[in-house]
């Protein structure tokens, strides 16, 4: 689990896919092992949807080059407080602000409002006043997940979470 080292505009995800396109590109630069799909809400796709195919993961997720676990498997991550902030790269470096992370979720994993998603992640018509969900990436309580809205024009990371079952490998992708 890591959040990413670039920063993306609202608008300029590339939707849910982009945002999966985001994190596997980053963990794989990072030579990270695994399949990484991003904590976003929007018209498509949502945590819980893609986690109830991992509830029974149990094992720890952690941050790269940290041995402090974040939480403990799924259950842990939507229990609405973690162990440790979500701080570091693919590359296990602390990241610099902004310490926002676009999110669109609330802890459990579930979308928070259709229209707080700027669009669907720029996957839509994106009207100037669009704003998105934000995250807090210091933060170990439900505001790690949501924080508020921020405008669509405001930049933010994406928070990239291990898989255990690629949703895309699955007969229930949308």
């Amino acid at each position: 689990m890591f959040v990413s080292g670039g920063v993306y505009l609202g608008t300029e995800i590339g939707g849910y896919l982009g945002g999966i396109d985001i994190c596997n590109s980053e963990a794989s630069q990072a030579s990270l092992p695994g399949h990484y799909q991003p904590w976003l809400g929007g018209d498509h796709m949502t945590p819980a949807l893609w986690g109830a195919q991992d509830y029974t993961f149990t094992n720890e997720y952690r941050l790269p080059s940290d041995e402090v676990v974040t939480a403990d498997g799924w259950l842990g991550l939507t229990s609405g407080s973690l162990n440790t902030p979500i701080y570091r790269n693919a590359r296990g470096e602390t990241v610099s602000e902004p310490f926002l992370a676009w999110t669109n979720v609330d802890p459990e994993g579930f979308t928070s409002a259709l229209e707080s998603s700027c669009a669907d992640w720029g996957a839509g018509l994106v009207e100037s006043a669009a704003s998105g969900v934000v995250g807090d990436i210091a933060s170990v309580t439900g505001t790690w997940a949501y924080l508020g809205p921020r405008t669509c024009a405001g930049g933010a990371r994406l928070y990239c979470v291990e898989t255990t079952i690629p949703w895309w490998e699955t007969a229930d992708h949308p």
